[in-house]
């Protein structure tokens, strides 16, 4: 029998995580490179100072589509080949979180929809090709709870705040290509999976984070770390049999 405890080890195998420098993703190559992982982290410019030693880092931008498979091959003669995906980036215009249902600005809605799901769903493709090549490979996409249920726009009252109807377009087609890909490349060993996280603490109103606390069972927020790491459970060998699945990470909120 195997000891189950190496399942959850990537030790020495190749991850490239896509906007590794954003708060879920720098908890995700985190959490990936304590698995023993070679994490890679993409993102579309580097600081000036070394983030961090373990982890290397490469500029790649996910909004550019043209010429993918060359550029994830450049990047993999540089790096290795990838046994594993994590897109985490997350480009936006910068009226993105202005965007009301009510008065869509079309522009403004295209513009995103491009940026968000059709480069994610792009990389995604470019990326398991190259993957199946190989017979073997596991890629993450992030998709949200506002991919599986609507808002409870109570939470948003009273405190500036508001989740963009864009981005329910968008993670509902992710989690939907995520499936598609899924389907087509099992037979080749390649898994696809999705995770749809709840809402991650990151300084928000006080006002909106007791709302949505009385709205969770688990009566808080997620901490980065707590989406990291179930994303590096879908990476590793420990979900072997795992392909085509959505992982809510919300504390229990599309459970009621």
């Amino acid at each position: 029998m195997k000891n189950n405890k190496h399942l959850f080890q990537l030790k020495d195998r190749v991850v490239y995580v896509t906007g590794g420098l954003g708060r879920i993703g720098k908890a995700v190559c985190d959490e990936l490179s304590k698995l023993g992982a070679v994490v890679v982290g993409l993102d579309r410019s580097l600081p000036e100072t070394v983030v961090r030693t373990d982890i290397h880092y490469s500029v790649f931008d996910i909004t550019n589509t043209e010429n993918l498979e060359e550029r994830l091959l450049v990047l993999q003669k540089k790096f290795g080949p990838a046994y594993g995906w994590a897109n985490c980036a997350y480009p936006r215009t910068e009226d993105w979180a202005q965007s009301n249902i009510e008065n869509i600005e079309p522009q403004s809605w295209a513009a995103n929809i491009q940026l968000q799901m059709n480069c994610n769903c792009l990389l995604s493709a470019a990326v398991a090709k190259i993957m199946a090549t190989r017979n073997e490979g596991s890629l993450v996409n992030i998709a949200s709870i506002y991919g599986l249920v609507g808002p409870d726009f109570q939470i948003y009252e009273d405190n500036g705040l508001m989740t963009p109807p864009a981005y329910a377009a968008i993670k509902g087609g992710i989690i939907g290509f995520t499936r598609y890909m899924a389907s087509h490349y099992g037979p080749r060993n390649v898994r696809i999976n999705a995770v749809a996280p709840g809402g991650v603490a990151a300084d928000q109103p006080a006002g909106f984070v007791e709302k949505y606390a009385e709205r969770t069972p688990l009566r808080r927020m997620a901490e980065a770390h707590e989406v990291g790491a179930p994303i590096a459970f879908l990476v590793s060998h420990a979900a072997a049999y795992i392909t085509g699945t959505v992982l809510p990470i919300d504390g229990g909120w599309t459970a009621i």
